[in-house]
């Protein structure tokens, strides 16, 4: 009996691996190390999947404004994109459009009188046709809106003049009761016009250059979730004061427009007032970081407690003398303080 017992201690020591089960400290061990794996994983992965959201949205961005430069080219006409104001945070944009100038107007007749009192401006009175209007210009009402800073214009006698009033009538009204005479719908450009008073201009020798509208068949396309693009944000911290990245266009009196527009000519460069800028700077920010109004970068030397950014960024940037899009990383927080400029990388051609 002694010598089989023996003999089982012998086996067993031999044969470590045969016991049935952990003991309790290495199950603890185990099952620690399991719970920091996991952490550190779901870590990893809420990171990467900030990131991709951010440079998503930034890739969106870049491909819709070189989609309406193509779209220009193909047209032979304006084409751009209009991005749109967020209704509760007018400092962020969430959707665009596609949009496009439409053919210039040449309808109907019009004599050219000098305003009374006034060296600056002249006024086009529409002729009638048995009481009827001949230009319709009521029904481009809509289009004509001269309280934008974007104004229409129009092209007389080969000399382009900015309609800066109008005063017309709305189509879709019912006539007046009892019936009053027939209204004469006019516009006021300036500057004065070149030629003399009572010049009567005929169908087809002017063109009227209406304001963009959305394409056919267009709706809004919106960003990623969370994912907006800063306002606020889109321009250079200088040592004295920051030098605006965005079109002074955009906002008239320190308040963004509700549609922000950037106009791509046939030859795929940009037109109009947003044209003079040479480098417009789009972030594409978190709207959690967004919200917080932070600056874009978390700065070396940030004292205890500051709050920091908790997601990637993108710029997206356009050249306007080229129509040429690129999309790039904000500059480190070990350059900033070198350039001042957090869109360095950009505009040193640094892209993704």
């Amino acid at each position: 009996m002694t010598t089989s017992r023996q003999d089982d201690r012998r086996r067993q020591d031999r044969n470590p691996g045969s016991r049935s089960a952990f003991t309790l400290v290495e199950m603890l061990v185990v099952i620690t190390i399991m719970l920091v794996m996991m952490g550190v994983t779901v870590a990893v992965i809420n990171v990467s999947v900030e990131g991709e959201r951010i440079r998503s949205g930034a890739s969106q961005v870049q491909s819709y404004l070189a989609g309406a430069r193509d779209r220009a080219a193909f047209a032979g006409r304006p084409c751009g994109v209009r991005f749109i104001l967020d209704e509760l945070d007018p400092t962020l944009v969430r959707s665009m459009l596609y949009i496009q100038v439409p053919d210039d107007w040449q309808q109907g007749s019009f004599v050219v009188n000098d305003v009374q009192g006034d060296l600056y401006c002249s006024r086009l009175v529409e002729e009638l046709v048995d009481r009827q209007s001949t230009t319709d210009w009521g029904d481009l009402s809509l289009l004509l809106n001269t309280t934008q800073l974007r104004k229409p214009k129009i092209m007389i006698q080969g000399h382009w003049y900015t309609v800066v009033a109008t005063d017309l009538t709305d189509p879709n009204l019912p006539p007046p009761v009892p019936p009053v005479p027939p209204h004469h719908q006019s516009l006021t450009i300036c500057p004065r016009f070149r030629g003399s008073d009572g010049t009567r201009v005929q169908e087809g020798d002017y063109r009227l250059r209406l304001q963009p509208t959305i394409m056919p068949g267009q709706e809004p396309v919106l960003l990623p979730a969370g994912v907006v693009i800063d306002l606020d944000m889109c321009r250079r911290m200088r040592t004295s004061a920051p030098a605006e990245t965005l079109p002074l266009s955009w906002y008239p009196n320190n308040t963004y427009l509700a549609a922000l527009d950037i106009l791509f000519s046939p030859n795929g460069t940009v037109i109009g007032p947003e044209a003079s800028k040479g480098v417009i700077h789009l972030l594409v920010n978190d709207v959690t970081d967004a919200n917080q109004n932070l600056f874009p970068i978390d700065l070396l030397g940030a004292p205890p407690g500051t709050i920091r950014n908790q997601s990637d960024k993108r710029v997206v940037t356009l050249f306007t003398r080229t129509g040429y899009v690129t999309t790039s990383t904000l500059v480190s927080d070990i350059d900033y303080p070198l350039v001042l400029n957090q869109f360095h990388y950009a505009e040193r051609g640094e892209t993704e």
